[in-house]
């Protein structure tokens, strides 16, 4: 039995130390996403920002940082990706849900831009703010209502 506990005790010790090397690593690996976010080498931020949140998951700033990364570099899908995964663990950041409306601008996906930019008003009226984002965010918004379809005359008859 005690035989038992030292074994559960040298496992647990062990994955302990190794959890604190893989949070190391990551911390190392965000850092260096941010550097070369400064230098404007968007694909190498995305791939240190990628092993960063694959070492430690939890942050959801690293992610958003990734999506970032992936919006400058082009890749729309990675941007929006990561943006997700950045709002799923903390979906209260105005400012994400009008990043990721951005990129759903871009792709040409008016109806998910739309969503996005309307969660922007409303996490920045619940965090205090006057419920309408800046300026751009709001010319963002119309931007949306514009590049809609509009219907056609005989529509509003059926």
């Amino acid at each position: 039995m005690q035989g038992e506990d030292e074994d559960l005790s040298v496992r647990s010790r062990l994955a302990a130390t190794l959890t604190k090397g893989r949070r190391a690593a990551a911390e190392e690996h965000y850092k260096t996403g941010r550097a070369l976010e400064k230098d404007g080498a968007w694909l190498e931020a995305a791939a240190a920002y990628q092993k960063a949140v694959d070492a430690d998951p939890r942050h959801a700033e690293w992610y958003f940082r990734l999506g970032h990364a992936w919006e400058k570099a082009g890749s729309a899908f990675g941007a929006v990706t990561a943006y997700q995964q950045a709002l799923a663990r903390n979906p209260d950041k105005p400012q994400w849900h009008f990043r990721l409306g951005k990129v759903f601008l871009a792709m040409r996906d008016f109806p998910s831009a739309a969503y996005c930019v309307r969660q922007a008003d409303k996490r920045s009226a619940l965090a205090g703010g006057t419920g309408k984002m800046p300026s751009h965010a709001l010319s963002l918004e119309r931007r949306i209502e514009l590049s809609l379809p509009a219907k056609p005359p005989y529509a509003y008859c059926m």
